[in-house]
């Protein structure tokens, strides 16, 4: 069996594709939880009162974390559909749709990482906190948590937007490996 020069990069546009989409993909597989502040009233004799916004700031901070993670993986997937965009351009294939996806990825991601950023201010902050976590005051600390978690939450849905596009950049490139089939193989 001979391989002839363009199949290589098909096969190098389709190795490509599958290392973006399980990119993608372990987005939506991540844990991402919202933390949420007590609402209830305090325990009687004081007890517990500085513990549901201290654990809402523990929360928020570990949710932090992981989006932090999300969104180094959405900056190596979009760097990726780049790469793909290019190899596309040099076998003369139109990558007119990827280039507008990834454009609308690009702008989703700033998004997030406006909205990331956002979030980390204010864990920076932690108004209401003390240093050590502790509630030093209720109602400062219960808006803490209500702001991190609206600007960890917008993050969170300018990230799943990109996992979105990422499937529909992956039908593209599967529509493209479909028109051309492979015509090297000999017939046995």
């Amino acid at each position: 069996m001979t391989v002839k020069h363009g199949s290589r990069w098909f096969f190098a546009v389709a190795s490509l594709l599958t290392a973006f989409g399980l990119a993608f993909a372990g987005l939506a597989l991540l844990p991402v939880t919202a933390a949420h502040a007590d609402e209830d009233d305090p325990p009687p004799g004081g007890q517990g009162q500085s513990r549901a916004p201290g654990r809402c700031l523990t929360r928020l901070q570990e949710w932090y974390g992981i989006q932090d993670g999300n969104l180094g993986r959405a900056a190596d997937g979009l760097a990726r559909v780049q790469t793909i965009i290019d190899k596309a351009s040099e076998h003369g294939l139109d990558p007119s749709e990827l280039e507008a996806a990834l454009a609308e990825a690009q702008s989703r991601y700033a998004t997030a990482q406006e909205q990331h950023a956002n979030a980390a201010r204010i864990l920076e902050a932690h108004a209401g906190f003390g240093d050590d976590g502790s509630v030093v005051d209720r109602q400062a600390a219960r808006q803490t948590c209500e702001s991190t978690r609206s600007a960890l939450g917008s993050a969170r849905d300018a990230l799943i937007q990109i996992r979105d596009i990422g499937r529909e950049i992956r039908t593209i490139v599967q529509d493209w490996r479909d028109s051309r089939p492979i015509t090297n193989r000999e017939a046995s």
